[in-house]
């Protein structure tokens, strides 16, 4: 409940006015500050400083990062990602979401979005529906290199994993419909109308 939070943040608070430079109070904070608690305006500046002066880990960053995708800052998310991925190569879900963002803003940068998107579905595993995920992004990104079949497949592989990808299920609608596929975009929305009921 939200007086346990409050108790929390009061904890951590108390913990970086003590040690500004404890690494593992910042990332909690990074934590609570992305599950969209309310932080002190002291945190935030202690959240800040620890991000300026380098001593944010790579979570903070992913987390820092997610929080500027949500809000559609996505030079910020890029900058971010980029210094994630420096801290944790080869992590799967840092990947994923800057091969997403660079996708997204820089359409012209999809061929270097493939590959991090490629090496994302490489990494050792990760649950089903962050797998969903990346495949997704794989099919959007597949859209953006006018590979209509591999986004298909990618979308394809991404609904059995998790069903209820309805945003997926349009996706994948859309790109049976313009390849000439109606009855197979028709029972995809179909299928889009039983999952929303």
């Amino acid at each position: 409940n939200s007086s346990d939070q409050q108790v929390e943040l009061g904890l951590l608070d108390a913990a970086l006015k003590a040690d500004p430079t404890n690494s593992v109070a910042v990332e909690q904070l990074a934590i609570a500050a992305y599950k969209g608690q309310q932080l002190a305006p002291e945190s935030m500046e202690l959240l800040e400083k620890s991000l300026v002066d380098g001593n944010a880990s790579g979570v903070t960053h992913l987390i820092m990062a997610n929080r500027k995708l949500i809000a559609d800052e996505l030079e910020a998310a890029i900058g971010h990602l980029r210094l994630a991925l420096n801290q944790m190569p080869g992590n799967p879900i840092v990947l994923n979401n800057l091969a997403f963002a660079l996708f997204k803003l820089h359409p012209e940068k999809v061929d270097e979005a493939a590959e991090l998107i490629d090496q994302a579905l490489k990494a050792p595993s990760t649950s089903p529906q962050q797998t969903a995920n990346m495949l997704d992004t794989q099919g959007q990104v597949r859209l953006g290199q006018n590979d209509k079949l591999g986004a298909i497949g990618s979308f394809e592989q991404a609904i059995k994993l998790d069903t209820n990808k309805l945003d997926t299920r349009r996706r994948l609608a859309e790109v049976y419909r313009q390849m000439g596929m109606a009855d197979l975009a028709d029972a995809q929305l179909k299928r889009i109308e039983e999952l929303e009921k």
